[in-house]
């Protein structure tokens, strides 16, 4: 089990924040289990960019500031059991 929180890139004089926690991008296979992913300042969990053969199950995201789970342009990626809420705190 892995724990992933408070990731935060900032260039503030750019004007660019983020700070997604796990990004899963140009990998065929591999897994992502039994995760707590929280209150990360961009993505808690991006699968997408050519991934394929991913499996994410029995995670729990909460309070990221963008989408906690995102997935796009991946391919044979699974998600089972995962679990998603938002307790309010927007900090």
């Amino acid at each position: 089990m892995i724990a992933s929180f408070d990731n935060i890139r900032a260039l503030p004089e750019k004007g660019l924040v983020g700070g997604g926690s796990i990004h899963v991008h140009h990998i065929k296979g591999g897994s992502i289990k039994d995760s707590l992913i929280f209150e990360n300042f961009g993505e808690g969990l991006d699968v997408g960019k050519n991934a394929g053969n991913i499996n994410i199950e029995r995670n729990v995201f909460w309070d990221n500031y963008h989408t906690s789970l995102y997935a796009n342009a991946s391919e044979d990626a699974t998600f089972n059991r995962n679990f998603l809420f938002c307790t309010g705190n927007r900090v």
